[in-house]
């Protein structure tokens, strides 16, 4: 089509809701926003354990007066919402994202970064939990928008290792999301490079301007795509990416008989939580611990203290009631494009010419 003939004069014209119903529609597709922490508030960071916060306004919004009224109408601002308290901690993230409709991943260390040193100390849970009653909107919604969280804040990091000694305070956080998708990140790849390389992919939105990308972990097609990508446009100190891709390769035939496996063993990890919770409350009603969870050796007693060895009891009505009251767990992996100026890649070069030095 003709550059003149794909301009549409009259636009102004329309009546204002029928406009404002257009601009609505032109808003991008559900973008997955960050809550966490940079390391240097001012660049990029994309640490293997935290990463920059893309929650900016969408481009639409910098077209025009009234696009740019229609997106901050649908995007939110957590410093500028009265419904969310503005609690005193260090590592209050400030963050805008469209309720109901994005997806919220809470990629945070817990303690880290001084967050945890408030005058209140559940400031910070309040603040989380408050946001994920924001981001999942009216429930009479028709679209569920899944909530993401890093694999090492549900004790399934290095390996989807149980911790059965302490309780996971991220897990108490999901206690209000049964049934509720919760996309797990068992692993972060992140790609070094510029716009026109992402844009050109389109795997990372029409206008490259998705910057995290989910993907299932049993989709290997999905998986195999950014592996192309990689390859092609992947920058060359990217040892994160190139580890996990040549991890990939070997053990692809092998990521849907882990995702099941993985998704059994985060049940085990639910139960053992709310377990925990329960006994240290002196619930009276609390199964035994060889009640809920069958031992490796029935009438021995076992010393296993992390429920490594045990296995989920469903019959029990007890173990059914807390199976339930789950989310959804989705293992996924996190694909993030990220600047080629980034602090990582300068950090690299640094070690680069070190070793060229010494």
């Amino acid at each position: 089509m003709p550059r003149k003939a794909a301009k549409f004069h009259l636009f102004m014209c329309l009546p204002f809701e029928l406009r404002r119903m257009i601009w609505k529609f032109c808003l991008p597709g559900p973008r997955i926003v960050e809550l966490d922490y940079p390391v240097r508030p001012k660049k990029p960071s994309c640490e293997f354990r935290r990463s920059t916060r893309f929650s900016s306004l969408p481009t639409i919004a910098f077209v025009c007066r009234e696009s740019r009224e229609i997106a901050l109408r649908e995007y939110i601002f957590s410093e500028q919402d009265p419904s969310i308290p503005h609690a005193d901690f260090p590592a209050r993230p400030r963050i805008r994202f469209r309720p109901a409709f994005d997806t919220l991943h809470l990629n945070w260390v817990e303690g880290d970064m001084d967050s945890y040193n408030s005058r209140a100390p559940d400031d910070l849970k309040n603040y989380i939990r408050c946001l994920i009653e924001k981001a999942k909107g009216d429930s009479a919604t028709k679209t569920v928008p899944p909530l993401s969280i890093t694999a090492c804040h549900v004790g399934q990091d290095q390996g989807l290792t149980l911790d059965g000694v302490y309780p996971i305070e991220c897990l108490d956080l999901l206690d209000r999301l049964a049934d509720w998708p919760v996309l797990v990140c068992v692993e972060k790849v992140t790609f070094h490079l510029g716009d026109l390389e992402a844009f050109a992919s389109g795997l990372f939105g029409k206008l490259a301007k998705e910057q995290i990308k989910c993907v299932d972990l049993s989709d290997i097609d999905t998986i195999r795509k950014y592996h192309w990508f990689w390859l092609r446009y992947g920058y060359n100190r990217d040892r994160q990416a190139a580890e996990f891709f040549s991890l990939f390769m070997n053990k692809r035939h092998q990521l849907p008989a882990l995702a099941a496996n993985w998704i059994e063993t985060m049940k085990m990890q639910w139960v053992i939580n709310i377990w925990l919770h329960a006994r240290t409350k002196g619930c009276p009603d609390l199964p035994r611990k060889n009640e809920a969870f069958i031992p490796p050796h029935p009438g021995r007693v076992d010393a296993d203290r992390q429920f490594v060895k045990y296995t989920l009891n469903t019959e029990h009505p007890w173990v059914q009631e807390c199976l339930r009251k789950m989310p959804r767990f989705r293992p996924t992996i996190l694909f993030r494009h990220c600047a080629p100026t980034c602090w990582v890649t300068g950090w690299f070069e640094w070690l680069r010419k070190r070793e060229l030095f010494y």
